[in-house]
């Protein structure tokens, strides 16, 4: 989902029992990204333009191999996610965190 400010959008899901995957996060092609998790076991991925000033992440067609991005949190966190996926049809919606 394409938003302009995913700080806002993580914290207003965070209050409503969200699970924050990724914090807000250099990506490629000028843009930010960040993951979240709702009560209901979807994963939602925001994706905002970056913010003026930051340089440009380096993305070249010869960085695409996974298993060199291990310390990249854009990766990790992804991967962190799907390793603990389960089935949500037995999930229920959590209250949130304090």
């Amino acid at each position: 989902m394409y938003v302009s400010d995913p700080v806002a959008v993580l914290t207003r899901a965070s209050e409503r029992g969200a699970t924050v995957i990724t914090d807000v996060s250099p990506f490629y092609g000028g843009y930010d990204i960040a993951r979240f998790r709702d009560p209901w076991h979807n994963l939602w991925w925001l994706f905002a333009p970056a913010k003026p000033g930051r340089p440009a992440e380096n993305w070249d067609e010869g960085d695409g191999d996974w298993e060199n991005a291990e310390s990249n949190p854009v990766y990790t966190t992804l991967v962190e996610a799907m390793r603990t996926l389960t089935d949500p049809r037995g999930a229920t919606p959590s209250a949130p965190e304090s």
